[in-house]
């Protein structure tokens, strides 16, 4: 009875708008009109581009440095992981 309230949060906040994403990031919408499906198409075209693989090694990058950053415990005390 206690998890109902929760199960339905992650359903309406989380899963639903998830398989949205899903479902219109294999179409081909302008907003304008009804979307078209596109299958993979737009997946293909994101592994061609360049910009993609740039912004994702930027991604990584950043993320590993501020992650190591904060692990490190830069300000002299101790590490953000306590405990």
């Amino acid at each position: 009875m206690f998890l109902a309230p929760n199960f339905i949060l992650v359903m309406l906040f989380i899963f639903i708008p998830a398989v949205g994403g899903l479902a219109l990031s294999t179409a081909e919408w302008d907003v304008f009109s009804a979307p078209k499906f596109a299958g993979a198409e737009n997946y293909v075209e994101l592994v061609d581009d360049d910009d993609f693989w740039i912004a994702l090694r930027n991604t990584i990058v950043y993320t590993f440095a501020l992650v190591g950053a904060e692990s490190s415990g830069r300000d002299g005390g101790e590490s953000a992981a306590v405990g």
